[in-house]
């Protein structure tokens, strides 16, 4: 018997948790995502991005992370 490893995303869930890189860097994400949607539409045949995680101009807010 030969297993494969799975890869980054097994589910093809589009939710923020699997957009995350491994591995997972310490604050997540450089900027907040904007959200354009939920990630449930299941079924639906819509593969767009849930979130923009690298939003630019007034759509970015910076995330500081604290002290570690």
């Amino acid at each position: 018997m030969t297993r494969t490893p799975a890869g980054p995303n097994p589910w093809e869930s589009r939710g923020l948790e699997w957009q995350v890189g491994y591995p997972v860097p310490r604050d997540n994400f450089e900027k907040i995502p904007v959200v354009h949607r939920d990630p449930y539409g299941y079924g639906t045949g819509d593969d767009t991005p849930v979130a923009d995680l690298n939003p630019v101009g007034d759509k970015a807010a910076v995330v500081t992370g604290g002290d570690a």
